[in-house]
């Protein structure tokens, strides 16, 4: 057999085993397929456009590394686990479009602690819902009774954890790269503090899908808080003798304005009424 004829007969083996994992995860190439098609359209819904070109690309890294995982559970798990994914990932995409008509921002992590902000948004659910929203679930009246004809299919097949292993390596490795590549272009050619601001530049919102910016939000908040830790405990204690100090120290000064009305202003009230 000559070397081309081999090299041909091992293309033609490698495209039959790559369609072959295709067809044996379709219920996980169709979620993420279908979400990665939301978020773009999210992104355009808002006014956004496509934003970057590597946005669709971005935001399939990001559903695949979340979802990988799920290639570890048997057939029917993994397409019930799917179809609660796209439901969540759908919700949230669904909370930002609204909350998004009310304030011009998606909701960000800082924004979940103002229960203000979000009572706003839901007392005014009625003028911001459109019915054009609800394409979003539209996919479910396909997903689930295709996924359940799909599983019992499916349901006699052993579950290869080897397999399931190599894929999830393979998607974490070639995703993650991808991610990497694609946040550092993001940063070099729109702005290097993208990832700093994200409550007020929404450079990573517009060019790498919501999904990204939801996750980069997460990562700051977390880092932010976790840094804030030992800070806090000393602001703690300081307090703590602070009450201590008031409640030892007195003079004839002591409790002279008790109970009595007081009216306090500033000049920052001023400054505010006269449109500084």
């Amino acid at each position: 057999m000559s070397l081309g004829k081999a090299s041909n007969m091992l293309k033609k083996l490698n495209a039959i085993t790559i369609w072959e994992r295709l067809t044996n995860n379709q219920d996980f190439v169709i979620v993420n397929a279908l979400l990665v098609l939301k978020v773009v359209a999210f992104s355009v819904a808002v006014g956004f456009g496509i934003g970057h070109g590597a946005m669709a690309v971005s935001t399939a890294a990001i559903l695949l590394i979340l979802s990988c995982w799920f290639l570890f559970l048997p057939s029917f798990a993994r397409t019930s686990v799917l179809l609660v994914f796209d439901f969540l990932i759908s919700t949230a995409l669904l909370a930002d479009i609204l909350f998004y008509r009310f304030f011009h921002n998606v909701i960000s992590v800082p924004v979940l602690f103002e229960a203000r902000q979000v009572g706003g948004v839901s007392s005014s659910l009625e003028t911001l819902f459109s019915g054009w929203d609800l394409l979003l679930f539209l996919d479910f009246l396909f997903l689930i009774p295709y996924f359940v004809r799909f599983s019992f299919k499916r349901k006699k097949q052993p579950l290869m954890l080897r397999r399931a292993l190599s894929q999830v390596v393979a998607i974490l490795l070639v995703c993650g790269v991808t991610l990497g590549l694609t946040t550092k272009s993001v940063a070099a050619q729109f702005s290097k503090n993208a990832y700093i601001g994200l409550n007020w530049d929404d450079t990573v919102l517009k060019n790498m899908g919501v999904v990204n910016y939801h996750l980069f939000d997460l990562f700051s908040f977390v880092k932010e808080n976790t840094a804030k830790g030992s800070l806090l405990a000393d602001i703690q204690q300081l307090n703590a003798w602070m009450s201590n100090r008031v409640a030892q120290d007195t003079n004839k000064y002591t409790g002279i304005a008790q109970r009595e009305e007081c009216n306090y202003s500033s000049s920052g009230s001023y400054a505010k009424l006269l449109n500084w």
